[in-house]
Formats: C-alpha cells, sequence, structure tokens
C-alpha cells in the first residue's frame, strides 16, 4: 500500500472498535473476576474508554479533558458500569494536568 494512503489519524470511532474488542474479550472478564485492571493508553483511547464506561453523549464528550500521567480510578457495580471515580492525584497535580491539555488548544471539562 503507497503510505500516503494511511491516515495520519484516527477518529474516535476508530479507537472505539480498536479498543471494545480488547474490553469485552479481556478487560471485563477480568473485572469479573474481581481481578484488579490496570490499563495504560494515549488520550485518545483514554478518552474513548471513558465515553464508552459512562455512556457519555457527544455534545458532553466533545469537551472532555484528561489529565496526563495522574491515574483515573472507577469502582464499577457487577455489570461493570460506573459507581464511583476520582483520580489519584492533589487538587494541584490535577489542575495543573488540565492546564497542559488546555494549553493544547481544547476547552477544558473537569471530568
Amino acid at each position: 500500500m503507497d503510505p500516503s494512503m494511511l491516515p495520519k489519524t484516527e477518529s474516535l470511532k476508530d479507537t472505539l472498535e480498536r479498543l471494545l474488542p480488547c474490553w469485552y474479550d479481556q478487560i471485563a472478564p477480568a473485572l469479573k473476576e474481581n481481578k484488579r485492571v490496570l490499563l495504560v493508553g494515549h488520550g485518545s483511547s483514554v478518552r474513548a474508554l471513558i465515553k464508552f464506561l459512562e455512556a457519555m453523549p457527544e455534545e458532553t464528550f466533545i469537551d472532555l479533558e484528561v489529565p496526563q500521567a495522574i491515574p483515573l480510578v472507577y469502582k464499577l457495580d457487577d455489570d461493570l458500569r460506573p459507581l464511583k471515580k476520582y483520580y489519584l492525584g492533589t487538587a494541584e497535580e490535577l489542575d495543573a494536568g488540565l492546564a497542559k491539555v488546555a494549553a493544547r488548544g481544547r476547552a477544558k471539562l473537569h471530568v
């Protein structure tokens, strides 16, 4: 294939299509077995997973910002729906992380 035909970006739809098989085949079964799961990903995959877990509507999701390198913890019910979420960081670390993301030119919405 001619490299010029390859996309230079990945849409949210593409990211979800790549992410969801992993969720259903590996992550969800491990969570159902009460295992702790640590996921590490890039901004788009993390945002896509948040959108999926929270069934977030497009109008809310479009402004979603997630600070980098600050773990986000979800507590899920038996059906793997979020009960609670929180960051493992101080308010100052969270604010600084969100400021870095906002500085990239995107609107800021605290998750």
